[in-house]
């Protein structure tokens, strides 16, 4: 089930990612594609992750965001020959009202459209 948080919140994302026997997989470099709404398109944003323990760990500013679904498909490949590549999908909620986009306004330079009416 996705979670639901609130517009604004620095959202953690961490990723474990696991080979065929279901162990951990030795990953060289991974990355997160994220996918929201934005003022008025969808925008696409690339992070790379940093590993911390055996996951892979990022931040992200939610303030970019409307409220709505975020999509996200995590990508890591493999050290060694042949490279293996690990994937893992998902979404998550984010709530906002006009007070909450007032509060913390959508970045200006996405696009032109004003965040409330």
């Amino acid at each position: 089930m996705a979670s639901i948080l609130t517009r604004a919140n620095t959202v953690a994302l961490s990723f474990t990612f696991k080979d065929a026997n279901g162990d951990a997989a030795n990953v060289a470099s991974a990355s997160v594609q994220l996918v929201y709404s934005g003022r008025e398109a969808l925008q696409t944003e690339q992070i790379t992750l940093g590993e911390t323990a055996g996951a892979w760990e990022t931040n992200w500013d939610s303030s970019r965001a409307r409220g709505g679904w975020v999509e996200f498909h995590a990508h890591a490949v493999s050290s060694g020959t042949p490279v293996t590549r690990y994937a893992e999908d998902g979404r998550f909620k984010l709530t906002s009202n006009r007070a909450n986009l007032q509060h913390d306004e959508l970045p200006p330079d996405t696009n032109d459209l004003k965040d409330t009416g």
